[in-house]
């Protein structure tokens, strides 16, 4: 019985407390090695996260800036296109005026060709 005291006290001395020993860092290695990758996994959502938020912001500025250059050049076309109506407005008016006007000059023209022209059959006959 002594011998296996002995034995024991020599094994525990020898064996175990180094084995013992290894396995405690092993366990600290394995620890600090399991809270560096979860403290990465939660650096990675976050900057995963704050990647996302600036994707969605710069497709909400990009729309907005779309829409707004939209609107703008709506509302240019709308002016053009109100301007030319003005004008176009103008130019019908003028070309009336100006259509009236030779109308009242050639009229009387226009009668007395016509009075000629009769006169000059009705003298041939």
């Amino acid at each position: 019985m002594i011998s296996f005291a002995l034995f024991i006290i020599i094994m525990n001395k020898i064996f175990y407390q180094p084995v013992l020993k290894i396995m405690k860092e092993r366990q600290k290695f394995i620890d600090a090695n399991y809270n560096d990758a979860k403290s990465s996994n939660a650096k990675t959502e976050a900057i995963y996260t704050e990647k996302e938020e600036r994707l969605g912001k710069s497709a909400r500025d990009s729309k907005a800036i779309v829409n707004g250059k939209v609107n703008e050049t709506n509302d240019t076309a709308r002016t053009m296109l109100d301007s030319a109506k003005k004008h176009a407005a103008g130019q019908i008016l003028k070309a009336k005026s100006e259509l009236e006007a030779q109308q009242q000059t050639v009229t009387p023209d226009v009668n007395e060709l016509a009075q000629a022209v009769s006169a000059k059959i009705l003298g041939e006959m």
